[in-house]
């Protein structure tokens, strides 16, 4: 069988038991897919107070600062007004509104991220999201346990379900008894979870649909090579699917190379190891060619390490995140910068946006015509007449009669 129908088939089915049996098939799929036996599904207060208050207080730190500047970038993407205009017959408004319930999905097996707590729940608080429910895998790791726990609780966030995989896109979706569907379901995970995402899409929002983490480093002669390497190699460590591009110009990247070779050393059977096997190194004559390939391309991590001028950076225009600089590696991006990490692949940056508070946020337009208009009236009926719509001219037409008569 085709792997792509394969995947759907096997999805599909785990959505439609969600549907029909509700919580008993979440605590089945907890057993089968992540050897846990749940007591309930919903964390109770207690156990989030308990997990702040024995949290390593280093940490807790950490999270705070992080916590800090992304919430400092988010309130800087707020929308200040609405958009109006107006003219002497008509008043039209285009509003923000917020989503009213969210879905957070934060991914888990070998490691817990809160990092991913904050990206996605920051952007939602500052949105003015009204409820948020934040679903991860369960686990018998309780570490693991605790640190989700605390970034939750450092946020305010109460409503959590130590639920994963597809069946908790589907919980999302669809509701169970216990848990209220939402409108939105946000975060990245594994095929599974992106397959689900797409399927239920249309019965809820999603944000995005995420693939194989990706970076593209451009660098010259007068990079860093360490520091290339260093990147190359946080990225790889990801995902052994993850994609690396090395564009570089006027450069034979011996010292790169060679860089990464001495970094390796600690552990070839890494995950970072597996995926520097993807790596695709391009050289470039120029700079216009970088350029052109890195756009192209449209990377969900742009690490340039060469010195450009203003107007040369802003050539670079598809990438979900662009780091520029030496003193600007990806992996402060997936922390502690105040940018967030969730972000268009496999070049969707291409007409796609990082993630952020307008994830959260959907216009509505307010259209008041305070007195008639015979110029916007006339255009409106000789267009439905050309569109063969005989009740839209008539329903302007009345108007139109009512005001000759009132006049």
């Amino acid at each position: 069988m085709n792997e792509k129908i394969a995947l759907y088939s096997q999805v599909r089915e785990i959505i439609n038991t969600v549907i029909d049996c509700g919580d008993q098939s979440l605590f089945d799929y907890a057993v089968k897919f992540d050897k846990v036996a749940l007591e309930r599904l919903k964390v109770t207060k207690e156990e989030l107070k308990s997990s702040f208050e024995s949290c390593d207080m280093e940490i807790l730190n950490a999270l705070r600062v992080t916590e800090r500047n992304i919430r400092t970038f988010a309130q800087l993407q707020l929308p200040k007004e609405p958009i109006v205009w107006k003219d002497k017959s008509k008043t039209i408004t285009l509003k923000q509104t917020p989503i009213e319930r969210v879905g957070v999905y934060v991914p888990g097996g070998l490691a817990a991220y809160p990092s991913s707590v904050l990206m996605n729940v920051i952007p939602a608080q500052v949105a003015g999201v009204k409820e948020i429910a934040l679903f991860t895998p369960p686990t018998s790791n309780l570490e693991q346990k605790k640190l989700i726990l605390s970034c939750a609780e450092l946020l305010g966030i109460d409503e959590i379900y130590f639920i994963g995989g597809v069946q908790a896109i589907a919980a999302c979706a669809y509701g169970t008894e216990t848990i209220r569907k939402v409108d939105l379901i946000t975060g990245p995970g594994n095929k599974y979870v992106t397959e689900a995402k797409k399927q239920v899409f249309g019965d809820v929002g999603i944000d995005m649909l995420a693939g194989p983490s990706e970076l593209m480093v451009v660098a010259d002669e007068t990079s860093n090579p360490s520091y290339v390497a260093s990147d190359l190699l946080a990225q790889a460590e990801h995902d052994p699917n993850a994609v690396l591009h090395l564009i570089l110009i006027a450069s034979d990247g011996k010292r790169i190379k060679s860089a990464i070779g001495d970094q390796l050393l600690i552990d070839n059977n890494s995950c970072a190891a597996i995926s520097m096997d993807n790596l695709t190194i391009t050289n470039c004559e120029s700079l216009a060619e970088a350029i052109e390939l890195a756009n192209r391309l449209a990377p969900e991590h742009l690490s340039i390490q060469i010195s450009l001028k203003k107007d040369e950076l802003a050539r670079f225009s598809n990438a979900g995140s662009i780091f520029y600089g030496s003193q600007s590696p990806e992996a402060i991006g997936d922390y502690a910068s105040g940018s967030n990490h969730i972000l268009p692949t496999s070049g969707t940056a291409r007409f796609s946006s990082c993630f952020g508070v307008h994830t959260f946020l959907k216009g509505s337009q307010v259209i008041h015509y305070h007195e008639y208009s015979e110029k916007d009236y006339q255009a409106s009926m000789i267009l439905a007449e050309c569109e063969r719509l005989p009740y839209h001219k008539k329903s302007l037409e009345i108007r139109g009669r009512c005001y000759e008569i009132e006049r």
